[in-house]
């Protein structure tokens, strides 16, 4: 099932077994309780209507203050519904932002991991034990070789783990001086990045380096002029390979953090979603989720900081934050008609 069918199938699942909202129009008798807690001053939204509303609940001893009349912005999931439907959430608070240069540059194998291997002594290939692609192990014996001058056998072994990517060597020929198997080991990969003059000015060896949408970290190892004498440096960036993920040669965009400062507030970027005309998260307390507009500052891609609409310690929907949108925008709709 690809991630678009996936997403349909938990918002059915969502609307399908989400209980009767606050949101939803409709009245059941605990509805003369919950508005009995709004005071009636409330402000006009953008299309005239009721937006702002205050209002209390209480949640574990505590009182909270609700900031939106309940058919504009706020909905009720039960927490067994939301488990299903892969809804998660946070705690707003401090987060470090990053501030980052985008690079781009090539992979690369790693000089030390490509080995052409050759014959020790002249003779005549007795048996052949690897074929191309074969993924083989240090030590392991890829030919038998016999010593013209001593009539000896020797093997002719892999030097570290690695995929045989060349092979020049068949039983009964001559094994001289040629190449008789090339080996290269791609689970330790390189990146080289460009790094132009206004980007290397900012750039150190030890730098934190975001790889794969962010999801891999590495590290500049190096930092030297282009061997062709071009207008940039290239960046040096080890990058693990284990699972077999790049090929060398592939196109990578890097971003080198260069400065990290601690903001006092911030949210994860997939909170983030947009309502009217607003950049919003949607707050949770208990089994209810209420929007929160927000006034956002910088943002290094991955968090986004929070000048206003929210406070430190305010739990958050980060996963699938869409689905609450969708609700409640359902919930807005029937309550139009």
């Amino acid at each position: 099932m690809n991630t678009y069918q996936t997403q349909a199938v938990l918002a059915a699942l969502l609307i399908a077994l989400s209980p009767i909202s606050y949101a939803s129009g409709d009245h059941g008798h605990n509805d003369h309780a919950e508005e009995s807690h709004h005071t009636e001053a409330a402000s006009q939204g953008p299309n005239g209507g009721k937006l702002f509303s205050e209002g209390d609940l209480s949640y574990e001893g505590e009182t909270h203050r609700w900031a939106f009349e309940s058919h504009e912005g706020r909905t009720q999931i039960e927490d067994d519904i939301a488990d299903k439907a892969g809804i998660s959430t946070a705690t707003a608070g401090p987060v470090q932002i990053k501030q980052t240069e985008t690079v781009y540059g090539k992979t690369a194998t790693e000089h030390s991991k490509i080995s052409h291997l050759k014959a020790r002594f002249p003779g005549l290939v007795l048996k052949v034990n690897a074929e191309i692609g074969d993924s083989v192990k240090q030590g392991q014996i890829l030919a038998t070789i016999e010593s013209n001058k001593s009539l000896l056998r020797y093997s002719l072994k892999a030097p570290f783990d690695g995929v045989i990517t060349a092979r020049h060597a068949n039983p009964g020929e001559l094994a001289d001086k040629q190449v008789l198997f090339t080996l290269a080991d791609y689970s330790q990969l390189w990146i080289e990045f460009q790094a132009f003059p206004q980007q290397a000015q900012v750039m150190r060896i030890g730098q934190q380096v975001l790889l794969a949408n962010d999801v891999q970290k590495s590290s500049i190892k190096h930092l030297i002029p282009s061997p062709e004498g071009k207008p940039y440096l290239l960046a040096g960036v080890p990058l693990n390979n284990k699972s077999g993920q790049w090929i060398p040669g592939a196109m990578v965009t890097g971003k080198v953090v260069t400065a990290e400062e601690t903001v006092k507030l911030a949210v994860d970027n997939r909170a983030l979603q947009s309502f009217r005309d607003w950049s919003v998260v949607f707050i949770k307390i208990g089994e209810e989720y209420e929007i929160r507009p927000l006034k956002l500052g910088r943002s290094d891609g991955l968090f986004t900081e929070v000048l206003g609409g929210l406070k430190a310690g305010d739990e958050y929907v980060v996963e699938n934050s869409y689905l609450i949108k969708a609700d409640i925008e359902k919930a807005g709709a029937s309550h139009d008609h």
